[in-house]
């Protein structure tokens, strides 16, 4: 399972998909069964707009799609959190759900083993794909600066 919280970027009812903001990588299906639910009485695709905060459960189809169980809308907030798989790794590059992700803006004390501060060369030393992590930052605009990256595993 994947979870996901950040902030719509655009809505495709065509498509039943949305993306987030800084994720432009990876498209987030939802179907008739994903459950809605949240601030503003979310109860369909329509009713997402730019910006919406979610909070995301999935499972991930292929490398670049989520197919979400649940999507709960919160209050609007720059907050953004990736627990996933990765694909590739070469620091400071990450690529995971579909994104490249570039960790340099998280310092030293911001790379976290399962209980501590491991530092930039020992988190990304071990790294394998398939390997379990979870990202978190805030967007700034269009970008995201994100501030922790840990290992699950």
């Amino acid at each position: 399972e994947t979870e996901l919280e950040g902030s719509v970027d655009t809505v495709d009812q065509s498509t039943d998909s949305l993306t987030l903001l800084g994720l432009s990588g990876l498209t987030v299906k939802i179907e008739s069964r994903t459950a809605l639910s949240g601030k503003g009485n979310l109860r369909k695709l329509s009713d997402l707009r730019y910006g919406d905060h979610l909070k995301i459960h999935g499972r991930l189809r292929g490398s670049s799609m989520l197919l979400a169980k649940e999507i709960e809308r919160s209050d609007p907030s720059p907050h953004i959190q990736l627990d996933g798989y990765i694909t590739n790794a070469a620091d400071p590059w990450l690529v995971m759900l579909g994104s490249t992700i570039d960790t340099s803006s998280i310092l030293e004390s911001g790379f976290r083993g399962r209980d501590e501060a491991i530092g930039r060369n020992a988190f990304f030393a071990g790294l394998v794909p398939g390997q379990k992590i979870s990202l978190r930052g805030n967007v700034s605009g269009t970008n995201i600066l994100w501030t922790t990256a840990t290992r699950k595993h």
